[in-house]
C-alpha cells in the first residue's frame, strides 16, 4: 500500500508541475483526496483534517469510509492499519489503537453516516472519535461552519461554532449554536469566546497555517477543527524566469509579492502575477494567465500549457502553494513542447559570497525518476559547461557536478550552465567577490616594517658607538620618509654651507 501511495502521489506532483506532466502519467484507478479528522478517547485530535489518499482496498467498485479508515491509519498511524484499525460486521472495533468495545462515531461532512460503506468524494471531510463517555454516550459532536480560513495578516475572521444533537421528540439530528466555548489556536486556549449565536471573531495575527478548534466545561465537545491560513500583507520572492530559448529572462529578481488574485494568501500565483506586473511590459494582462491553476499564457507566450516552475529548488506542489521571504522560484518555458524532454538543473546554493583570491566551488544537479517508484531522485550534472556572466569559461563540472572557480576580480557574477548532453534547462548562481579584508597579514604594519625585530644594530649603523634602540626606530613608513627627507636635507644644506666656506675661503686667500 505504501508504495503503490509513493507512486501516485509522485504522479500527483508531476501533474502539478506543469500540464504537460500531468497528461503525461494519466491514472485510471478510481481515487480521492479526502480531509480525516480523528479525536482519541480523551477528545483529543489525532489527526486534524488532514489530507488523505483514498483508493479502493477491497475493490468493490466503491471509495468507503472503510477504505479512508485504512488509508489513513496506512499514511499515519504507525505500525499502519495492521496495528491502529479493523472492523467487524461493518462496525469499527478498533481506531487509531483504541478499542472500547466498539463504542465510535464518525461523521461524513458534519452529517453523522450510515456506515463504513457510506462513499466518500473528492474533497470529503471525514470525523472520527472515540466516546470518552461510553455509559451514556453524552459525547456531542461539533463543528465550526468554515473548514479552512484564509486571512491576510491583521485582518478578522468570523467563525460559527455549531453542535449536533439528536432530538427525541423528532428522532432527528439537531444543529444548535455552541455558546461560551473558549476559541483554542494551535492547541492553546486564548480569550476569544463563543456568543450565543455559537460565533467567535478572532484576528489573524500568528503568521502561517494556524489550527483552531475549541473546549468547554459545559458538556464533553468533540473538538471541532478549522484551518487557518494566514498571509502576511508582502513577502520578497528571488524569482528566475527562462524563455523557450533556453534564455534567461529574469535571474533572481527580487520581487514584493502581494496577494494579487485576492485569495487571502501569498501564493505562487501571486508571484507570478506580481512579476509580470513588475517586469514585462504591458504586466501581468498582456503576459501572464492561469485557469483552474494551471498557467495558459506565462511571459507572453502560449504553448498549450507547456511550463515548469519550482520552489526553492524542489518540485512545486502547484500554483496556489504558499510562500515564505525570500523564496526563490524558477521558472521555464518548455522548448520541446511535443516530447518535454527540458530538464531543469540547479546548483547547490542561489548565492554565493567569497574574498578576493578565493576560489568558490559549486555543485551542479538535476532530478530524475525512480522507474520502480516513480519518486524524484537528485543526481550530479558532469560535463557541463560553465559561463560567467553569459560567456562561456574553460569550467565544466566533474563527474559530481562539482566545479571550482577561479575569479580574478571584485564584483558581482551570475554562473549558468550548458550542455551538449541532454535538454538542460540552466539555472543561476550569484556569486559576490569581495576585496579582502583589510588586517595584520595584508598591511604595511609592525610585522612588515622596521620595527622592534628588525632595529638597526651595530653591524649595520655606520656610527658603531650609536646603535639605534627600540624607542629610536621608526614605527611607520610615513615617520621614516620624513626623518630620511630631514636628514637628506641636512645633508644638502652641510653640503652648500661647506662649498660656501670653501669658496669664501679662497676669496680672502686671494
Amino acid at each position: 500500500m505504501k508504495k503503490i501511495f509513493s507512486v501516485l502521489l509522485s504522479t500527483l506532483m508531476l501533474f502539478s508541475i506543469s500540464n504537460v506532466t500531468a497528461f503525461a502519467a494519466p491514472s485510471t484507478a478510481k481515487s480521492a483526496t479526502i480531509y480525516v479528522t480523528i479525536s482519541n478517547d480523551n477528545q483529543e485530535l489525532e489527526l486534524a483534517q488532514e489530507p488523505i489518499y483514498v483508493t479502493d482496498l477491497d475493490n468493490d467498485g466503491k471509495l468507503t469510509i472503510a477504505d479512508a479508515f485504512v488509508c489513513a491509519h496506512n499514511a499515519k498511524y504507525e505500525g499502519g492499519a495492521e496495528a491502529g484499525f479493523a472492523q467487524s460486521s461493518g462496525m469499527i472495533t478498533k481506531l487509531w489503537g483504541i478499542e472500547n468495545g466498539g463504542n465510535f462515531m464518525y461523521f461524513l461532512n458534519d452529517v453523522a453516516a450510515m456506515g463504513l460503506t457510506d462513499e466518500v468524494t473528492n474533497n470529503s471531510y471525514l470525523n472520527a472519535f472515540a466516546l470518552k463517555d461510553t455509559t451514556t454516550w453524552s459525547d456531542t459532536y461539533s463543528a465550526f461552519d468554515i473548514k479552512t480560513a484564509n486571512a491576510i495578516q491583521g485582518e478578522d475572521v468570523t467563525l460559527t461554532l455549531s453542535k449536533s444533537v439528536f432530538d427525541m421528540d423528532t428522532m432527528q439530528d439537531v444543529v444548535l449554536p455552541v455558546s461560551n466555548a473558549t476559541i483554542t489556536l494551535n492547541g492553546v486556549a486564548t480569550n476569544y469566546k463563543t456568543n450565543e449565536k455559537g460565533q467567535a471573531t478572532i484576528t489573524a495575527s500568528q503568521l502561517g497555517s494556524n489550527l483552531i478548534s475549541a473546549t468547554t466545561d459545559e458538556f464533553i465537545l468533540v473538538p471541532p477543527v478549522c484551518k487557518l491560513n494566514v498571509s502576511p500583507v508582502s513577502v520578497n520572492a528571488f524569482i528566475t524566469i527562462i524563455d523557450d530559448n533556453k534564455e534567461l529572462q529574469l535571474v533572481q529578481e527580487p520581487i514584493t509579492v502581494t496577494d494579487a488574485n485576492n485569495d487571502k494568501l501569498l501564493t505562487i500565483d501571486d508571484a507570478f502575477i506580481c512579476v509580470h506586473d513588475q517586469k514585462f511590459p504591458g504586466g501581468a494582462k498582456a503576459g501572464y494567465t492561469a485557469n483552474d491553476g494551471f498557467m495558459t499564457k506565462f511571459w507572453g507566450v502560449e504553448n498549450g500549457g507547456s511550463y515548469g516552475y519550482y520552489l526553492n529548488n524542489n518540485m512545486a506542489m502547484g500554483l496556489f502553494e504558499l510562500l515564505n521571504d525570500g523564496d526563490y522560484i524558477d521558472a521555464f518555458i518548455y522548448s520541446d513542447a511535443t516530447t518535454y524532454t527540458d530538464e531543469y538543473t540547479f546548483f547547490d546554493a542561489h548565492t554565493k559570497q567569497v574574498e578576493l583570491n578565493e576560489t568558490v566551488t559549486l555543485n551542479l544537479s538535476k532530478y530524475e525518476f525512480d522507474p520502480v517508484t516513480y519518486e524524484p531522485i537528485k543526481v550530479a550534472v558532469n560535463n557541463a559547461t560553465i559561463l560567467i556572466n553569459g560567456v562561456e569559461s574553460n569550467y565544466k563540472t566533474d563527474e559530481n557536478g562539482n566545479v571550482t572557480l577561479s575569479l580574478s576580480e571584485t564584483g558581482a557574477y551570475t554562473i549558468t550552465a550548458k550542455s551538449d548532453d541532454f535538454n538542460m534547462v540552466p539555472s543561476a548562481c550569484k556569486v559576490t567577490v569581495n576585496a579582502s579584508a583589510v588586517d595584520n597579514d595584508t598591511t604595511i604594519n609592525n610585522d612588515t616594517t622596521i620595527n622592534n625585530d628588525t632595529t638597526i644594530n651595530n653591524d649595520k649603523n655606520p656610527n658603531n658607538n650609536t646603535n639605534l634602540d627600540n624607542s629610536q626606530a621608526p614605527k611607520s613608513p610615513a615617520t621614516g620618509s620624513v626623518e630620511f627627507i630631514t636628514l637628506a636635507l641636512m645633508a644638502f644644506a652641510s653640503a652648500i654651507a661647506m662649498l660656501v666656506s670653501t669658496k669664501k675661503s679662497k676669496k680672502y686667500e686671494n
